[in-house]
């Protein structure tokens, strides 16, 4: 029974560190799939600010308006102010030359806008780097616990399968014996009885011999002062 309950508890534990090792799994997939999806957002918004929002800046005599359309992505959900959201189309569509300083300030605030949205991205990128470690060494840990505890669980397997044999091996020495004693049986009342016979007959055999020698000395005994010489 002990070795039967070792195996319970064995496979339960295994069973808890393949959970274990689950989770642990799972956080690692969905960190490195926030990791991954900052370090490509990123990479998305520093160029869109060299290729997209410079240009859109330096726009000289041209429009500024197929600049802005590539920049629209970035801004939705942004959380932008309206007014500034509204005014952007117009005023991006003008020269250089044409914008006023209404303009200039709805520009200057779309970059600020942009590199503040990078530093952001960048800042969890940076921060992801070393949880992405983090999570790694515990999946790692998972899975030496989860082996450890695999390998116990097998041992105490082996222990209750080698215990099951010793009963059985032990069972069958114990009917193999029981078999030997009831086939020995005839024999071993033979054996009684001739022992009894000889028994018998040596107290017989005694018993007759202690007779004849007590007839022979009582005689011995009866003639003795016959013999003896005259005075």
């Amino acid at each position: 029974r002990e070795r039967t309950a070792a195996l319970g508890q064995a496979s339960t534990a295994a069973c808890a560190e393949k959970m274990e090792l689950g989770e642990r799994e799972a956080a690692q997939r969905q960190g490195g799939e926030e990791h991954e999806a900052a370090r490509s957002a990123l990479e998305e918004v520093e160029k869109a600010l060299v290729q997209h929002f410079r240009p859109l800046t330096e726009a000289g005599d041209e429009s500024g308006e197929a600049y802005y359309a590539s920049l629209l992505p970035l801004l939705k959900g942004a959380g932008m102010d309206e007014s500034l959201m509204s005014a952007l189309p117009s005023t991006c569509a003008k020269k250089t030359s044409d914008r006023t300083s209404f303009d200039t300030m709805a520009i200057e605030q779309l970059g600020k806008h942009l590199n503040e949205k990078a530093a952001a991205l960048r800042g969890a990128v940076e921060r992801g780097a070393p949880a992405a470690k983090e999570r790694a060494v515990a999946v790692q840990a998972a899975k030496e616990k989860l082996e450890a505890a695999k390998m116990l669980q097998l041992k105490s397997a082996e222990d209750l399968s080698a215990a099951r044999q010793a009963e059985r091996d032990a069972a069958e020495a114990l009917a193999a014996a029981k078999a030997e004693l009831e086939g020995s049986g005839p024999a071993l009342a033979a054996a009684r009885a001739t022992l009894a016979e000889k028994t018998d007959a040596l107290e017989n055999f005694v018993a007759y011999n202690v007779a004849c020698f007590d007839v022979l000395r009582d005689a011995k005994s009866a003639r003795a002062p016959e013999a003896a010489p005259a005075a």
